[in-house]
């Protein structure tokens, strides 16, 4: 992976509430170009992992039961695609630690 998906990949495992990762995927796709983005299976498996393990898909039911929901490459794919068409007004709205910084 080159810096720049690595980054995203650490900037979104950051997103431990569901809520924040609807937000994002309720944004407007737009004619942003993402040139330097390299979307692979580990890419999409990688940030999904990290959200299976915040358990950010797990939601209280009935009965103050948790269900466990899967999350699907193809939801990840397209949240992906939308935090970096955001992703600098994204970063600010959700808290999100810039990881370029990281790759530089």
């Amino acid at each position: 992976m080159n810096k720049y998906t690595q980054a995203i990949k650490k900037e979104l495992s950051q997103l431990t509430k569901f809520e924040d990762i609807e937000c994002i995927k309720r944004r407007p796709l737009n004619a942003t170009v993402l040139a330097h983005l390299e979307m692979s299976g580990d890419l999409v498996t990688d940030i999904r992992n990290a959200w299976m393990g915040n358990q950010v898909f797990d939601i209280t039911g009935a009965n103050n039961s948790i269900e466990h929901h899967t999350c699907y490459d193809n939801y990840v794919r397209d949240v992906i695609i939308r935090y970096c068409q955001n992703r600098a007004e994204l970063k600010k709205e959700l808290h999100i630690v810039d990881r370029m910084i990281d790759e530089v």
